[in-house]
This record gives C-alpha cells, sequence and structure tokens, in this order.
C-alpha cells in the first residue's frame, strides 16, 4: 500500500513541471496572439458616440477651418464667393435673368442641393429663405440659406463638415454642414473700405464695414458689426441686330443693402453663461427678367396695351 501511493506521489510530482510549462505556453500563446491583433489594427474610427462635451469640429470626418485673417485677405466682399474662394467643395453660382436667384444665389457643397446645406451660426440653425430656384438654375425647386446676409467683418471662423457623416445632424445636411462662429474679440477695431469697377466701365461697388467689441465685466464681452454695401448693375446684351436696341439685359443686378449683427456672451457662474447673438440685414435688388414680346401668349398679357418688355424682378 505504501508502495503504492509513493508511487502515485512520483508520478504526480513528475507531472507537475509538464503541466506548469504546457500553461505558461498556452499564456505566451494567448500574449502572441494578442499582440499580433494589436499589430494588425492600425487606426479606430469612432462612427459615432454619445459622449457630451464634443465640439463640431472633434470628429472623425474631415473639416475645413477658414480663419479671420483668411477671410479679410481673399479681397471679396460678399461671404458667398470668399467661402468658394477658400474653400473647393463650395460652389456659389451667379447668374442671371433667372427670376430672382440672381438675386439670392444658390449655395452648394459637394454637388448637392442648396437645401441639403446646414447652415449654422454659433452652432445655431441659421433660417433659409423663402425664395425658390426657378428657370433651370442650380436648385431648382429648392430653399437655400442667403449667405450674403452675413457680414464678413463680423466672421471669426468658418467651419465647413463636407463628409456624409454630416447627415447625422438631419435630412439637411446630406451635402455638409457649414458653421459660422461670430466674432468674440473686445478691445479691438477693424475698418474697411472697397471701390470697385468692372473694365467696361459699369458695376460700380461700394462697401464699407466695421467691427469692433467690449468687455463685459470680467470675462464678459459684445461685439458688433456694422456693414454697408451698394452695386450698380452690368450689362453685356450687345444691340440687337433686328431692333436696333438693346431689348435684353444679361448681367449683374442692383443692389444696395445693409446689416447690424452683435454676439455677446457674460459667464455667471462656473458653469453657466449668458450669450446672445443675431442681427438685422436688409437688401434690395433689381433683377432683370426674360424679355417679353407681345406676340407670345406664354410670356405675354394680351389683354393688358402693353409693347414688349423687359421684366424687372
Amino acid at each position: 500500500m505504501k508502495n503504492m501511493q509513493q508511487k502515485k506521489l512520483l508520478s504526480t510530482a513528475a507531472l507537475a513541471p509538464f503541466i506548469a510549462l504546457m500553461a505558461s505556453t498556452a499564456v505566451a500563446q494567448t500574449d502572441d496572439s494578442t499582440e499580433a491583433v494589436s499589430e494588425h489594427i492600425e487606426e479606430i474610427v469612432t462612427l459615432g458616440t454619445r459622449v457630451k462635451g464634443r465640439s463640431a469640429t472633434d470628429t472623425a470626418v474631415p473639416v475645413d477651418v477658414i480663419n479671420v485673417e483668411s477671410i479679410r485677405q481673399n479681397g471679396f466682399t460678399e461671404f458667398g464667393p470668399m467661402l468658394q474662394a477658400l474653400a473647393p467643395s463650395f460652389n456659389f453660382s451667379r447668374t442671371q435673368i433667372s427670376d430672382g436667384s440672381d438675386l439670392f444665389r444658390p449655395a452648394t457643397l459637394r454637388g448637392l442641393g442648396p437645401d441639403q446645406v446646414l447652415v449654422l451660426v454659433n452652432g445655431k440653425r441659421r433660417h433659409q429663405r423663402s425664395l425658390l430656384g426657378l428657370s433651370g438654375t442650380v436648385g431648382e425647386g429648392a430653399t437655400g440659406t442667403d449667405f450674403n446676409a452675413i457680414p464678413t467683418a463680423g466672421i471669426k471662423r468658418v467651419e465647413i463638415l463636407r463628409d456624409g457623416a454630416a447627415a447625422q445632424y438631419g435630412s439637411d445636411a446630406i451635402a455638409g454642414v457649414i458653421n459660422v462662429e461670430l466674432q468674440d474679440s473686445v478691445d479691438e477695431f477693424f475698418l474697411s473700405a472697397q471701390v470697385g469697377q468692372t473694365y467696361a466701365g459699369d458695376g460700380e461697388s461700394y462697401q464699407f464695414q466695421g467691427n469692433g467689441g467690449f468687455s463685459l465685466g470680467d470675462s464678459g464681452f459684445i461685439n458688433f458689426t456694422a456693414e454697408y454695401r451698394n452695386g450698380e448693375p452690368t450689362n453685356r446684351a450687345d444691340i440687337s441686330p433686328f431692333f436696333g436696341d438693346r431689348r435684353f439685359q444679361m448681367g449683374e443686378s442692383d443692389t444696395e443693402g445693409y446689416m447690424l449683427w452683435y454676439n455677446m456672451a457674460a459667464p455667471i457662474s462656473d458653469s453657466v453663461e449668458i450669450y446672445s447673438f443675431g442681427g438685422y440685414s436688409y437688401n434690395e435688388a433689381l433683377g432683370a427678367g426674360f424679355y417679353r414680346f407681345t406676340n407670345n401668349p406664354a410670356r405675354a398679357i394680351p389683354q393688358a396695351s402693353l409693347k414688349d418688355f423687359c421684366r424687372v424682378i
């Protein structure tokens, strides 16, 4: 009996090193496989999160950021053309005799419709214009945001989210999201005046704008922006060989407008802040429509005693 127990103890003691060796081999194989998997994973992309405190640019999708220096140095007087020159995926079409679309030009991102571009001001949704695009223009049958109603002097930064992932903001953001951050500078004043004319001698344009801010308390601010612009019309329609005068008008519209905007914020505690921003934009424009012949019942009023005329919108 003793011999049998001694043999069992000896066999158990003899197997113990092999069991320990097998366990260490298994652990080593697990570590090697984990290292191989970690080496194979090159990048982890987060498609969505519910973590709070993430800004609009803290995402895994491409974002174009345009600062105030680039805005003031490009030489454009309107926000739409300025953005087209700085953002490669943004298009701001300039149409003529398009039944009002030349007064409020449609803006598109990545070739999609103007109603699929979400515009934010300080992270809040900007309203769209009420004029539909007609007459075969870009974005026909859709509305969009009037970019020229935002003064360029009051812009601090523009963030463009131009990926399809912008649809997380809603169906009106399939093309992308444009976030306009307003100026928050204090004790700084900016004045600008610009005068221009076309080579043909028409289309005189004038623009005067200013921006300035003041402190509110210890860490608050209030910033004001004022802008006035005036643009004379242009006409590139040649004299008609049949009638001997300019029956049609092809060119820029006659525009005049001004804008008054403000941006303010004042913290009242470590976690509470009072903020407000907004503005008033007024724009008056006269755009030419298609020429109306009296012998064309589709575009004329037979009952009216009017000769051929060019409609103005």
